[in-house]
């Protein structure tokens, strides 16, 4: 499994900062996923994704890569401490040929 994680400031009293975990698991180790989840680390200091949203990684990625994009659907959610957390699944989207 490849980790990123980004730490990003929080005015709420109550939380002073947020971390963001992107992980990626694959059966072997590849660039690709690697640039992907540098990429992708980067995009949740400035985004919030959330179940539903889409991220276009084809400027990521060779454009022979099949995957050209995630969809992100809800993995887990729980409360702990009065704030809601959760965890979200990405879905690699391909483009096939003919399409």
């Amino acid at each position: 499994m490849l980790r990123a994680t980004s730490y990003s400031s929080n005015p709420s009293p109550r939380i002073l900062s947020v971390a963001y975990e992107v992980a990626i698991c694959l059966s072997k180790e590849d660039k690709w996923a690697q640039h992907v989840l540098f990429k992708l680390s980067q995009a949740t200091v400035e985004e919030t994704f959330d179940v539903g949203h889409t991220a276009d990684i084809t400027a990521w990625v060779d454009p022979d890569c099949v995957i050209k994009g995630l969809l992100f659907t809800k993995l887990i959610s729980f409360e702990f401490g009065g704030q809601s957390f959760g965890a979200l699944h990405g879905i690699g989207v391909a483009r096939l040929g003919g399409c």
